[in-house]
């Protein structure tokens, strides 16, 4: 990367920086090497400053530095990327700002957006899966009528949703949420979830009732 651009960038990102909200993420477990506390909103606005490059966008994206990230996910061309690349990444997302950055700006926008939300949902590691999650509600969102096994998912939904991990298991309501919206989902889901409608467990009675509209409970 060139390195002239490169020092304009962190020159962006430094005009933009928030110490508070750089130590309040570190003070909640998010760990960089540089954070600048830069607010997502504007660094939207310093990307809109810098030509799309997959090269340069690999480069920041590459870099342990929490606004070199989030502005990679906006210029690196959708175009460009190829399925390989876009689960590298995947693979190396370790928190749910990034992962809700990289599905909004690009990942939705990818030709594969539909395979590569399956195949993270599927995954084991649990921030692979949110993403995939996060993915598919992108893209719901912006083509409700996406064409998508959702019955073949219902497993792997059902496991995040009884997930340890609260981002997991929240992102998974959303998305839950989402596709009983749509009569054609709402059917299989609730078969394939019916044995929690009656469960001696609370928790799998209330996930079950946040996929029934108010009147349609019993």
């Amino acid at each position: 990367m060139d390195q002239n651009l490169l020092r304009e960038i962190k020159a962006s990102f430094r005009r933009a920086m928030n110490a508070d909200l750089s130590n309040s993420m570190r003070k909640h477990g998010l760990s960089y090497k540089i954070n600048f506390g830069v607010p997502s909103p504007r660094i939207k606005l310093i990307a809109s400053e810098f030509e799309q490059n997959a090269e340069n966008a690999d480069y920041l994206w590459n870099e342990d530095v929490r606004e070199s990230k989030m502005l990679a996910t906006y210029l690196y061309p959708a175009d460009q990327m190829s399925p390989e690349t876009a689960q590298t990444w995947i693979s190396q997302i370790r928190y749910t700002e990034i992962a809700d950055q990289a599905c909004m700006n690009l990942f939705v926008n990818l030709p594969f957006a539909g395979e590569l939300a399956t195949s993270s949902i599927c995954s084991e590691e649990p921030m692979s899966q949110y993403t995939g999650l996060r993915l598919l509600v992108r893209i719901l969102q912006k083509e409700a009528d996406c064409d998508i096994d959702i019955a073949s998912l219902l497993p792997y939904l059902r496991q995040a949703l009884l997930s340890s991990h609260s981002y997991l298991s929240v992102a998974a309501i959303r998305l839950m949420e989402m596709l009983c919206e749509e009569e054609k989902n709402k059917a299989s889901i609730l078969t394939f979830f019916a044995d929690w409608k009656n469960s001696d467990e609370d928790k799998l009675r209330n996930l079950y009732d946040t996929f029934i509209y108010e009147d349609e409970k019993e």
